[in-house]
């Protein structure tokens, strides 16, 4: 895959429907809390429509529903970043068979807690 200028900046139309879908659904961060997994419902809830359009395959979406169905946790007002994280890997991992699919829980789990510390003081902090 290469990076021209053309390919960063041209949005296809599929695309933009996508991660109009994906920045309306992260706003339900708080929506389905609960103890256990605490924001994972929500945060799975945002990926439905990433999964659905990278992974053509069902085992392989299941798979991807079950990456997200994992405990998540932070500042409601930054999780639109992490989940643009997780998007950009879930499409590279549609993409490229070697990838190692770990790594997007890793990147998320080594994200939320201090984006929740600087979100936190910055929306909660008095």
């Amino acid at each position: 895959m290469t990076n021209t200028k053309e390919n960063i900046l041209t949005v296809k139309p599929e695309d933009k429907k996508m991660m109009n879908s994906v920045i309306w659904r992260s706003m339900t961060a708080m929506g389905g809390y609960q103890w256990e997994k605490q924001q994972a419902l929500a945060f799975l809830y945002t990926m439905i429509p990433v999964i659905n359009r990278y992974y053509k395959n069902p085992k392989d979406r299941i798979e991807a529903y079950k990456r997200h169905w994992e405990l998540f946790n932070t500042t409601p007002q930054v999780v639109g970043f992490i989940t643009g994280v997780a998007t950009s890997m879930e499409k590279e991992a549609a993409e490229n068979p070697d990838y190692d699919v770990t790594s997007i829980n890793a990147v998320k789990v080594s994200l939320m807690g201090p984006l929740a510390g600087i979100g936190d003081s910055i929306f909660w902090g008095h």
